[in-house]
């Protein structure tokens, strides 16, 4: 039986955030396979030694005693395994759903708020179109900044973690993040707001993206180039 913490390194918690992350590279699955080795060579002693322990019985009744209490010992644990499992199964399920469910409001409604700045640019008797500074222009500004330095975080840091998935949610919040992006320096620049340099100033207050921007280099498996600070690609063209 694996102890726990073979059990927890076999998780991959990773050591600066505590949090699990999905082993990817060769180094990552070499520390998973160590501890998984440990854990055989530890189970199958302990094999060994409940074996020895039956062989060595003096009597039957001491014999039929060990194998009871050995059955109520594993029916207990293979019980317990089992709730717990579905207990976080259920759990898991659920904050799947809800997480999907918010991130279809959240890009919906920020679509619609970057069709409705375009419909007001386009209109000379509304705001983002007058050269005298609205109200309104900062707050629709501050609004799509916001909104941009939330994708990156959790963009950067699902990336972080290799929590990838089958991808489709992470194209999307990188696709809606660089359509604010190009918003707020083509539609606001011009009418003298900071545009994308706001969004970066809100992420270099975050400690987590700025963790996730000095970790070291990774050589993904199979070749290929080291992955350097994973939240620079964000800004890319």
């Amino acid at each position: 039986m694996f102890t726990k913490a073979h059990h927890d390194a076999a998780k991959h918690v990773h050591p600066r955030t505590g949090l699990l992350r999905i082993a990817r590279s060769d180094t990552d699955l070499a520390v998973i396979l160590e501890a998984f080795k440990t854990g055989v060579v530890e189970q199958k002693q302990e094999l060994l030694a409940q074996a020895e322990e039956l062989v060595l019985a003096p009597d039957l009744r001491t014999l039929t005693s060990s194998l009871s209490r050995r059955v109520a010992f594993w029916e207990d644990q293979i019980e317990e395994s089992w709730h717990q499992w579905s207990t976080q199964s259920s759990l898991f399920h659920e904050a799947q759903a809800e997480a999907a469910d918010s991130w279809e409001k959240l890009r919906a409604q920020s679509y619609s708020l970057l069709e409705a700045a375009e419909a007001l640019m386009a209109d000379s008797s509304g705001g983002l179109g007058e050269q005298v500074p609205d109200p309104f222009d900062a707050e629709l500004h501050d609004t799509f900044a916001e909104v941009a330095t939330v994708l990156a975080l959790l963009g950067s840091w699902a990336h972080f973690h290799n929590l990838r998935g089958d991808g489709h949610v992470l194209v999307e919040m990188r696709d809606l993040f660089r359509s604010i992006v190009l918003r707020l320096d083509a539609h606001f620049v011009p009418l003298g707001y900071e545009g994308s340099s706001a969004v970066r100033q809100r992420l270099d207050l975050e400690n987590s993206w700025r963790m996730v921007e000095d970790s070291p280099a990774e050589l993904p498996r199979n070749g290929g180039c080291p992955v350097h600070g994973r939240g620079r690609v964000l800004f890319k063209d």
